[in-house]
């Protein structure tokens, strides 16, 4: 999402992997990305530039604005982490089978492999 100064969404950015259901699942899909200086997000983003409020912080936030429990959301986040480590993992099938023809060229091992460790700590830390 893309939000104004005063917080009103703007735009909505990819809809393709957003739910239709519970809203934790989302919430644990943007946490999965939101990395700060402070954790282990296995890849580059944004979020750990200066300004970027934290991951707790964001959690903090959103249940305020929802009123939603958000007691379970290492669950939701682990679950994100698996998510993605299932789509990366398709992503490298097709690519080793030439769907991208030669744009394709990364094997996408390494970084199937940090998610699925992510995904592990996560679950860990979620007490699965």
């Amino acid at each position: 999402m893309i939000l104004g100064r005063d917080g009103r969404v703007r735009a909505l950015l990819d809809w393709e992997l957003c739910t239709l259901g519970d809203p934790l699942v989302d919430l644990g899909w943007l946490l999965a990305y939101w990395g700060s200086s402070e954790d282990s997000v296995p890849f580059a983003v944004p979020t750990r530039a200066a300004g970027f409020p934290t991951r707790d912080e964001v959690v903090t936030r959103y249940a305020e604005a929802s009123g939603r429990d958000v007691s379970d959301v290492a669950y939701y986040i682990a679950f994100a982490l698996w998510r993605l480590g299932v789509i990366l993992a398709g992503v490298r099938a097709r690519n080793r089978a030439g769907a991208y023809g030669s744009v394709g060229t990364d094997d996408l091992s390494e970084r199937v492999a940090m998610v699925a460790a992510a995904a592990q700590a996560a679950a860990r830390v979620a007490g699965l």
